[in-house]
């Protein structure tokens, strides 16, 4: 099809994730093709088999760390699977709070990239109605209303999903004050590394961006006594980063933005446990304490 464009266009032969990794060009060794097309901008890889996949946004089970790309005089070249661009999820949630606990909040959230395609993938055949008691039980059984989906059939258009809600479960309230963990429904509650010793690599199949951004309006009547400080944390070597801030936003409100970004889709068992300790600060800092205090 590329051909008939005019396009400069090969096959690649890969390995499929459940194939394992081929350490030698042998027939046996690769159970996939995707196309490559020369760009001017560069070679973009084409799965046709994936409907929800864009050029260079390949399935999971694709990326599997190298292909070889083979041309019409039997020359072949190592082609490298891991998407160019990271997966992206953008959130923004307002929430106001009153003096029992009880939050309102709007959110909206953007995916792009293999973020978008997984949405698509696994969503895309259910209706909004469907959705909504699946996201609520995911989500602390919060209340949803006004639930809004975006482009979900625009494939070049990130997706964009919108809801109200409704929780009184997400506060404790203790004689004069309220303590809450301020990216509420956001907030990482699990490490996903657990084993003490890791003899496999981590793969998250593609490198990822995850920005939170959120501001809470605190009840009438109450004071904020205590944020958690702000913190960096880096990986070595590059590889990602955490960012966690919080401050005051005049008398009644609280903004908040978590940045976290992996930027090897790949880590040696060697590193699990800078990964493991990583996660584990991560997920110290999501989930601490704001307090407020009835004035």
């Amino acid at each position: 099809m590329f051909r008939l464009a005019g396009l400069q266009a090969n096959p690649v032969l890969i390995s499929t994730k459940t194939h394992g990794i081929p350490l030698f060009p042998t027939l046996k060794g690769f159970n996939y093709v995707i196309a490559a097309v020369e760009l001017p901008s560069g070679v973009a890889l084409f799965d046709a088999t994936e409907i929800y996949s864009t050029p260079n946004v390949l399935p999971n089970r694709a990326l599997n760390w190298r292909g070889r790309l083979v041309k019409d005089d039997g020359t072949s070249t190592i082609v490298d699977l891991f998407s160019i661009e990271p997966a992206k999820e953008r959130t923004n949630i307002y929430i106001k709070m009153d003096e029992t606990g009880k939050v309102t909040g709007l959110k909206r959230s953007t995916y792009s990239n293999n973020y978008a395609l997984d949405y698509r993938k696994n969503k895309a055949f259910l209706t909004e109605s469907d959705l909504i008691p699946i996201i609520e039980k995911s989500n602390k059984n919060i209340e949803i209303s006004e639930f809004k989906i975006l482009h979900k059939d625009d494939l070049y258009k990130p997706i964009v999903e919108s809801f109200k809600f409704e929780a009184d479960n997400m506060c404790d309230v203790i004689a004069d004050k309220i303590y809450f963990s301020p990216l509420f429904i956001l907030a990482e509650n699990t490490n996903p590394f657990t084993l003490d010793k890791r003899l496999y690599p981590i793969d998250f199949g593609t490198a990822f961006e995850k920005s939170f951004f959120v501001t809470i309006e605190i009840p009438t009547g109450f004071a904020i006594t205590t944020l958690p400080q702000n913190i960096a944390i880096g990986l070595p070597k590059n590889m990602g980063y955490f960012k966690f801030e919080v401050s005051k936003s005049g008398t009644n409100k609280i903004d908040i933005t978590s940045l976290i970004k992996i930027n090897t889709p790949v880590f040696s068992a060697t590193e699990y446990d800078v990964l493991k300790l990583f996660y584990k600060q991560l997920i110290d800092k999501q989930i601490e304490k704001v307090e407020l205090t009835k004035v």
